[in-house]
């Protein structure tokens, strides 16, 4: 059964779900911005975006492990952060 609380990132196989190569990592939306997540390769920010949050939302998302990604708010782009996903982490964004 899907758990529907799972959100997982745009242009993902979806029959790759379904093995052990994934991390939750859990997002926090505290302000009043929209944010933007995408991937980071070779210290570079990937243009597709791989998610949204909200204002005032919480979103767990399945990342491939090994994930770097870059959490862009989009009225501030200058507050742009860098993460490697964890397994369980959480990013609070305040």
């Amino acid at each position: 059964m899907w758990d529907l609380s799972i959100y997982y990132p745009y242009n993902i196989k979806f029959n790759s779900l379904h093995n052990d190569n994934f991390t939750k990592f859990k997002i926090i939306n505290q302000k009043d911005d929209i944010i933007e997540i995408h991937y980071v390769v070779k210290n570079e920010i990937i243009k597709s975006i791989i998610q949204i949050v909200l204002p005032h939302q919480e979103r767990i998302i399945l990342f491939p492990n090994k994930s770097h990604i870059a959490i862009i708010p989009i009225s501030k782009k200058e507050n742009t952060i860098f993460i490697k996903v964890k397994n369980g982490w959480k990013y609070i964004y305040t």
